[in-house]
């Protein structure tokens, strides 16, 4: 199970991985104008930012003596949410984003910090988001998500070994936080996910084998996932079901 420093490094990582991202980013493409179905390096950079900037009023809410235990918002329609926030963050500049993604980003590291091993591993400090140790949330949220739509990023602009290395190296750290086999089912099955979109079939119908063995939940959603859409009427993805 994860522990704080092993939280703090991933959390580390992840953040290292979004600078490294703006820093490769051109001029042009920092000031690009994307549309809502299809993002912008500043579109996907507020995505992430904004759910991130939610988690963290979230924990401040909770936080507080008299704290109502249910939702302050829904999130129940994820599609609704997110062309909400793109329209809502779409108009800002660049530096605005990134200066709101560091501070937030930050509280999250902050909060990891003045965490105990105990509370890390145990505790889940919203009551009315998903029964997970505090771990899961903060990297859910922080690394797991930001990175992701990294990966998809690069795969839309034809950059797809930038998107392997990234969502191989993401997948490396994950699967050290947790044994569990429906965790590391699940880290396996992004990474499927990404060789997929990448037309690293091979590569994926394997990990995707993989994933099902350890966590079963995810072939039924697998059926329908956009991300897999290239390997559906392959023989060998068909033969995963009959596993």
């Amino acid at each position: 199970m994860a522990n704080k420093a092993k939280l703090i490094e991933v959390l580390d990582y992840g953040l290292g991985e979004v600078r490294n991202f703006v820093e490769a980013l051109s001029a042009e493409q920092r000031m690009t104008s994307g549309a809502v179905d299809h993002w912008s390096a500043k579109d996907v950079l507020a995505h992430f930012t904004e759910w991130v900037t939610r988690l963290v009023s979230d924990l401040e809410l909770a936080a507080q003596p008299d704290a109502l235990h249910e939702a302050p918002s829904t999130y129940d329609d994820t599609d609704a949410a997110n062309a909400e926030i793109f329209a809502q963050h779409h108009g800002r500049t660049w530096e605005e984003i990134l200066a709101q993604m560091e501070d937030t980003f930050s509280a999250v590291r902050a909060y990891a910090l003045a965490a105990t091993d105990q509370e890390v591993d145990d505790r889940q400090p919203i009551p009315w988001r998903e029964d997970r140790p505090l771990w899961r949330t903060l990297v859910g949220t922080a690394v797991e998500h930001p990175l992701l739509h990294l990966g998809y990023y690069h795969i839309g602009n034809g950059n797809l070994t930038e998107a392997a290395r990234l969502q191989q190296s993401l997948a490396a750290r994950l699967l050290d936080l947790d044994d569990s086999p429906s965790w590391r089912g699940a880290q396996i099955y992004n990474l499927a996910c990404i060789e997929a979109l990448s037309g690293e079939d091979g590569t994926s119908l394997s990990h995707l084998a993989e994933a099902f063995r350890l966590a079963p939940e995810l072939i039924e959603w697998s059926k329908q996932d956009p991300d897999l859409a290239g390997l559906r009427q392959k023989p060998e993805f068909q033969e995963l079901y009959a596993a």
